[in-house]
Order: C-alpha cells, then sequence, then structure tokens
C-alpha cells in the first residue's frame, strides 16, 4: 500500500503545476484575472505563468531534483495557458 500511495503522491506532484493552470483556465474569475495579469504585468505571459510555477513549487515543497528530472517533466502540459514547464526553468 505505500508504494501505491507514494506512487499517486508522485503522479501528482509531477502534474500539479499543469492541474493549477487547468484550473484557471477553466474557471472564468480566474482566467479573467490572469487575462489582466498577462496583460498588465511587465514580461506578461511568461512573468505572470513563472511567477505561478515557482509559488506553486513554494507551496507544495516541491524540489529541484523532482522538477528536473526529465523523466517527470510534464513536456506536454494539458493547459492551453502553458507551451511547456521547460519555460520555467529560468
Amino acid at each position: 500500500m505505500e508504494n501505491f500511495i507514494e506512487d499517486v503522491i508522485n503522479e501528482f506532484k509531477e502534474n500539479i503545476t499543469d492541474k493549477v493552470f487547468l484550473m484557471i483556465q477553466n474557471d472564468k474569475k480566474l482566467f479573467h484575472r490572469w487575462l489582466r495579469l498577462i496583460e498588465t504585468t511587465k514580461g506578461g505571459r511568461l512573468s505572470v505563468n513563472t511567477s505561478i510555477a515557482k509559488q506553486v513549487k513554494t507551496e507544495f515543497g516541491l524540489d529541484d531534483k523532482t522538477i528536473k528530472d526529465k523523466k517527470k517533466r510534464n513536456t506536454e502540459p494539458k493547459s492551453v495557458l502553458i507551451k511547456s514547464f521547460q519555460e520555467f526553468e529560468k
């Protein structure tokens, strides 16, 4: 059972940033706020998305090893708000 739980949590952690962006994308109010932010923030979409991704990493205690492990990196996010998590590596 411990292995199953660990696998589930790891799967969740690997896709958590995409899930956050999917929530923004699918929530009308959040989506409009995100649009306003990318229009008014210096650096636009990249700056806003990078800030969100960094905060997700902090809030959920994701470590650099997990994020930088290419086997675990989600290179094909489901959210249309982001192209790839590689854009957040700066």
